[in-house]
Protein backbone atom coordinates (compact mmCIF):
# COMPACT_ATOMS: atom_id res chain seq x y z
CA UNK A 1 0.00 0.00 0.00
CA UNK A 2 2.87 2.35 0.61
CA UNK A 3 4.28 2.08 -2.84
CA UNK A 4 0.36 2.78 -4.44
CA UNK A 5 0.66 5.40 -1.81
CA UNK A 6 3.74 7.13 -2.78
CA UNK A 7 2.86 6.90 -6.45
CA UNK A 8 -0.49 8.86 -6.01
CA UNK A 9 1.45 11.51 -4.19
CA UNK A 10 4.20 11.84 -6.51
CA UNK A 11 2.47 11.87 -9.85
CA UNK A 12 0.45 15.26 -9.88
CA UNK A 13 -2.24 16.68 -9.55
CA UNK A 14 -4.32 13.96 -11.16
CA UNK A 15 -3.19 10.97 -10.35
CA UNK A 16 -4.49 12.61 -6.17
CA UNK A 17 -7.95 13.10 -7.84
CA UNK A 18 -7.85 9.33 -8.52
CA UNK A 19 -6.48 8.39 -5.63
CA UNK A 20 -9.08 9.90 -3.76
CA UNK A 21 -11.49 8.59 -6.27
CA UNK A 22 -10.43 5.07 -5.27
CA UNK A 23 -9.38 5.29 -1.68
CA UNK A 24 -12.51 3.17 -0.44
CA UNK A 25 -11.57 0.25 -2.96
CA UNK A 26 -8.08 0.48 -2.26
CA UNK A 27 -8.90 0.06 1.13
CA UNK A 28 -11.37 -2.85 0.37
CA UNK A 29 -7.82 -4.41 -1.54
CA UNK A 30 -5.53 -4.20 1.23
CA UNK A 31 -8.40 -6.45 3.51
CA UNK A 32 -8.39 -8.68 0.88
CA UNK A 33 -4.85 -9.12 0.21
CA UNK A 34 -4.25 -8.77 4.27
CA UNK A 35 -2.00 -12.44 5.55
CA UNK A 36 -4.03 -11.96 8.71
CA UNK A 37 -7.29 -12.06 7.20
CA UNK A 38 -6.64 -14.88 4.83
CA UNK A 39 -6.39 -17.48 6.88
CA UNK A 40 -4.02 -20.21 5.60
CA UNK A 41 -2.77 -22.27 2.35
CA UNK A 42 -5.30 -25.01 1.96
CA UNK A 43 -3.77 -28.26 0.93
CA UNK A 44 -6.04 -30.02 -1.14
CA UNK A 45 -5.52 -34.23 -1.83
CA UNK A 46 -6.21 -35.34 1.58
CA UNK A 47 -9.32 -36.67 2.81
CA UNK A 48 -9.45 -33.99 5.87
CA UNK A 49 -9.10 -30.41 5.81
CA UNK A 50 -5.17 -29.32 6.12
CA UNK A 51 -4.48 -25.57 5.98
CA UNK A 52 -1.16 -24.53 6.85
CA UNK A 53 -0.68 -20.84 8.42
CA UNK A 54 2.61 -19.20 7.61
CA UNK A 55 5.21 -19.31 10.63
CA UNK A 56 4.71 -15.63 11.80
CA UNK A 57 1.12 -15.83 12.52
CA UNK A 58 -0.40 -14.10 14.96
CA UNK A 59 -3.85 -14.73 16.74
CA UNK A 60 -5.71 -12.77 14.16
CA UNK A 61 -4.13 -15.47 11.80
CA UNK A 62 -4.47 -18.24 13.60
CA UNK A 63 -8.45 -17.64 13.90
CA UNK A 64 -8.87 -16.89 10.39
CA UNK A 65 -7.84 -20.19 9.74
CA UNK A 66 -9.63 -21.76 11.66
CA UNK A 67 -12.73 -19.75 10.02
CA UNK A 68 -11.83 -21.36 7.01
CA UNK A 69 -11.13 -24.94 8.23
CA UNK A 70 -14.84 -24.87 9.02
CA UNK A 71 -16.10 -23.30 5.88
CA UNK A 72 -14.31 -25.78 4.27
CA UNK A 73 -16.02 -29.02 5.97
CA UNK A 74 -19.63 -27.61 6.54
CA UNK A 75 -19.27 -26.76 2.46
CA UNK A 76 -18.19 -30.62 2.28
CA UNK A 77 -15.17 -29.56 -0.44
CA UNK A 78 -13.27 -32.47 0.88
CA UNK A 79 -16.02 -35.17 0.16
CA UNK A 80 -16.21 -33.03 -3.13
CA UNK A 81 -12.66 -33.59 -3.85
CA UNK A 82 -12.19 -36.94 -2.88
CA UNK A 83 -15.07 -38.13 -4.99
CA UNK A 84 -13.61 -36.41 -7.94
CA UNK A 85 -10.23 -37.65 -7.05
CA UNK A 86 -12.13 -40.91 -7.31
CA UNK A 87 -13.80 -40.65 -10.60
CA UNK A 88 -10.59 -39.28 -12.22
CA UNK A 89 -8.51 -42.04 -11.11
CA UNK A 90 -11.09 -44.66 -11.98
CA UNK A 91 -11.69 -42.97 -15.74
CA UNK A 92 -7.24 -42.89 -15.58
CA UNK A 93 -7.69 -46.93 -15.15
CA UNK A 94 -10.46 -47.37 -17.32
CA UNK A 95 -7.47 -45.90 -20.25
CA UNK A 96 -5.09 -47.67 -18.90
CA UNK A 97 -6.99 -51.06 -19.16
CA UNK A 98 -8.31 -49.96 -22.69
CA UNK A 99 -4.93 -49.93 -24.08
CA UNK A 100 -3.63 -52.94 -22.75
Amino acid sequence: MKLIKSSIMNGGVTSKVGGLLLKNTLKDMVNQLDLDQAGGGILFGVKAPVLKAHGSSNATSVYHTILQAKTIVDAGVIDELAGAFEAEAALAKAKADAKA
